[in-house]
């Protein structure tokens, strides 16, 4: 990954240089200086994965080295063999994941009020 690459994943998901530099301890500047490379060493994206509390699917994710995600599961066509014997598996592990972000999006949407309500009513019913 370019340096970049890796500048425009974090912008994209709301990170800014300056939080970040702040965050990893380092200069504005080092950390520009950084982003900049034709390629990222893997202990700084280790680092910048350790302070935003992220992994490094958070940075693969949705690209050509990592093409499945949780995001884009129900319209990629998942290979057959993906990981062999635990392939059908996994496959359907992505797709209740999808599902459930999905859910949980609509949930977020709600109001507090909304939540309560319906809280209620399903508890309701369990009298």
């Amino acid at each position: 990954m370019t340096g970049q690459e890796l500048k425009n994943i974090l912008n994209k998901k709301g990170y800014k240089v300056s939080t970040l530099s702040q965050m990893l301890g380092m200069s504005q500047q080092n950390l520009s200086r950084s982003l900049s490379n034709d390629s990222v060493k893997t202990d700084l994206l280790e680092k910048i994965c350790d302070v935003i509390d992220k992994d490094m699917f958070f940075f693969y994710g949705g690209t050509k080295y990592l093409p499945y995600t949780t995001s884009n599961i129900n319209t990629q066509t998942v290979p057959k063999n993906l990981y062999d014997e635990q392939g059908a598996e996994l496959r359907d592990c992505y797709k209740q994941i999808a599902i459930l972000e999905e859910r949980l999006k609509e949930l977020n949407q709600l109001s507090s009020s909304q939540v309560n309500s319906n809280l209620n009513k399903k508890t309701g019913n369990l009298k």
